[in-house]
């Protein structure tokens, strides 16, 4: 369902009576040229739309998160948009959340399984680190385009000195493209990342980008820093695929990052180092 085809639906997204039953059973929804709206999908829907298997929001001016979580915190969390397998996000200039940190407990999304954001100009990371912890099955990744995106994880304020792994057990494709500020994919001192199905990897125009995980300003300035570092575990990967302007890397050791039996492509690199 196309939203922008029902104008009276529009007009009562977000009022107290809900404009969806559950008995209309929508598996594909389009939230798209609705300038008013600040969230896409607010918490009364969230409940009735538990077949729903693919969401868009695209063409939103206004819009500054996606879902609306106010009201849910008496509702399980795997009442919550269970089927959501497709998350595909486009031309929302103003997003800067996917849902409220506050209320991040809430969701699981245990089904989605593939994410895309393109021209999201505002937002500076997809998700937390405890918001990646609910993406058990995620296994494609796609952002292109966000011109303020600094990381796709971050780690949270406030958090204690403990190592936590973050692990994508299913990821097996991740496709980074013209994020200009990006600087890694994993921001955050005290996370480990570990994919290992990751098969694919593909980093086209982020000339920022040193690694996949955090480094100190220390360890970029007295040494040469790596793409792959000791806090990443890549098992599988066999393509990795870089289109930049500059990338450098230290030591590609199968050994010590847990890379085997890939291959590398660069392409339009004016500095690389091996």
């Amino acid at each position: 369902m196309w939203l922008s085809e029902f104008s009276e639906l529009i007009g009562k997204w977000h009022s107290q009576l809900n404009p969806i039953k559950s008995s209309w059973q929508l598996k594909t929804l389009v939230v798209d040229k609705c300038p008013s709206f600040i969230n896409a999908i607010p918490s009364k829907l969230m409940v009735v739309l538990e077949k729903m298997t693919s969401l868009q929001v695209r063409n939103c001016e206004s819009l500054e998160e996606i879902f609306g979580l106010e009201g849910l915190e008496t509702v399980e969390s795997t009442q919550v948009l269970p089927r959501l397998q497709h998350l595909n996000l486009v031309n929302l200039p103003k997003l800067r959340q996917l849902w409220n940190k506050d209320l991040q407990g809430m969701m699981r999304f245990n089904s989605l399984y593939v994410l895309t954001l393109y021209k999201c100009s505002n937002l500076r990371h997809a998700f937390s680190a405890s918001m990646a912890q609910c993406l058990a099955n995620i296994a494609q990744i796609e952002i292109k385009q966000c011109g303020q995106m600094e990381g796709i994880i971050i780690q949270e304020d406030g958090q204690g000195s403990a190592v936590e792994r973050i692990t994508f057990s299913n990821l097996y494709w991740i496709k980074l493209e013209c994020l200009p500020n990006l600087t890694s994919f994993l921001l955050g001192r005290n996370h480990t990342l570990e994919c290992p199905r990751l098969k694919q990897l593909t980093i086209v125009q982020c000339p920022k980008m040193r690694s996949l995980t955090w480094q100190s300003r220390m360890e970029i300035d007295h040494n040469t820093p790596s793409l792959f570092t000791p806090q990443v575990s890549l098992v599988f990967l066999y393509l990795m695929l870089l289109i930049l302007r500059s990338i450098i890397f230290s030591d590609l050791s199968t050994n010590e990052w847990g890379v085997s039996n890939w291959k590398l492509e660069i392409k339009w690199c004016f500095a690389c180092f091996t």
